[in-house]
């Protein structure tokens, strides 16, 4: 009799769980945005004692920019002009005392400096993996959002086109050229999604301009440089000019990879080994233009260390990363004299007056990209005649 009676008192406790269980899960349903308690250790005292940010502020403070390098890859004062330019958008609102801008940023810095795992930032910054991976996605997008317009140029004025042009004479001796045009690629997890790709030209400050940044397949539908070229849409570059010696009429022009098409604003090496002297002269001043741009997308991923590695999240959230690369390395360059030093890129050593390769050669290679063999590639007349003319103008000089 009494085990009859302890059997209906857990039938009757049973009932009542489910009922509690239900009643729970519908709380769930109802209210996905309620409350959620932090764990210990990420809790706000914690996070005020303990988190780097406090030291770094510190380091702040104390305005050392040796070691406030070593985390973020900028001085203290170009971190500081950051600030007060993304400031108001990183602000946030909350019941609880919300994470300051200044920290949303720092974190972001740090993520993208060195590709930091994600639990150690964690740790670093006592925060809980949702809230960490929502301010990196964030301040991501509110930097490609707010400082696009001055450093993420997706085409230029003709005033700038022929800026360029000067500026590259005087660096490589190449009469109206506005510098080098190539492509780099950076893979995703996913082995069914398409690369991002980066299609960029650069100035002779190794700042990044014509800029496109998307997926392998949008890359050839948008309205960007590439597609410009190859149908003649470009009316901002500078006119043909005529040589005073020769009389020649020479086109501007992009010094662009073998692979891609020959149309009349491009100047792409000639093909072969075995060359006469005259082009592989030509091949060599081509080249020393091209290395501008390769020493700008080296100097990228190699300050930049989260783009050495293969993307997981979403096409958007992934092309904002780099966008937000790309912008923080133009605008380090543009107010950070301690970004870029001599070694980092390809220079002549003063005593040997020998070229010595920059450091970021010795453990980034760039990722080139297949986007050129998605164009038919042909060529007209009038190219192979303008770079026959250039080639016997630059010869013709040295000699």
């Amino acid at each position: 009799m009494m085990w009859l009676m302890a059997y209906d008192y857990m039938e009757e406790f049973l009932q009542i769980l489910k009922i509690y269980v239900a009643f729970v899960h519908f709380i769930e349903l109802a209210c996905p945005s309620r409350l959620r308690w932090a764990r210990e250790e990420f809790n706000q005292n914690e996070r005020d004692i303990k988190s780097i940010y406090n030291q770094l502020l510190d380091i702040v403070k104390q305005r050392n920019n040796r070691e406030f390098r070593k985390f973020t890859r900028i001085n203290i004062s170009t971190y500081e002009h950051l600030v007060q330019l993304l400031k108001k958008k990183l602000q946030k609102y909350s019941a609880r005392k919300p994470i300051p801008p200044e920290c949303r940023l720092l974190l972001t810095l740090m993520y993208l400096a060195y590709d930091s795992p994600r639990p150690l930032l964690q740790m670093a910054f006592r925060l809980g993996s949702t809230t960490l991976r929502s301010i990196i996605t964030d301040t991501c997008e509110c930097i490609a959002n707010e400082l696009a317009s001055g450093y993420y140029l997706t085409s230029l004025r003709s005033e700038d086109y022929y800026e360029l042009t000067e500026q590259n004479l005087e660096a490589t001796g190449m009469p109206n050229c506005i510098g080098s045009l190539d492509a780099i690629q950076f893979l995703t997890e996913r082995k069914t999604r398409d690369p991002i790709v980066v299609v960029a030209s650069c100035n002779t400050k190794y700042q990044l301009i014509n800029v496109d940044v998307n997926m392998l397949g949008e890359v050839m539908k948008n309205d960007n440089i590439i597609n410009n070229l190859l149908h003649n849409r470009v009316d901002s570059l500078p006119d043909d000019i005529q040589m005073a010696d020769s009389g020649l009429l020479i086109p501007s022009y992009f010094v662009t990879p073998r692979i891609f098409p020959f149309v009349r604003h491009t100047m792409r090496p000639y093909p072969g080994k075995v060359l006469t002297p005259c082009k592989e002269a030509f091949n060599a001043r081509l080249k020393t233009c091209s290395d501008y741009l390769d020493n700008s997308f080296g100097i990228l991923i190699y300050k930049w260390k989260v783009l050495q590695n293969r993307f997981a999240g979403l096409p958007e959230i992934s092309c904002n990363i780099i966008k937000s690369c790309i912008i923080l390395h133009n605008f380090a360059i543009e107010h950070d004299r301690s970004y870029l030093h001599n070694q980092l890129m390809d220079h002549v050593d003063e005593t040997t007056q020998e070229l010595k390769l920059g450091v970021w050669r010795e453990t980034v290679k760039l990722p080139k990209t297949r986007l050129f063999s998605n164009y038919e590639n042909t060529a007209n007349n009038d190219a192979f005649a303008s770079r026959d003319l250039l080639k016997d103008y630059l010869f013709k000089e040295s000699t």
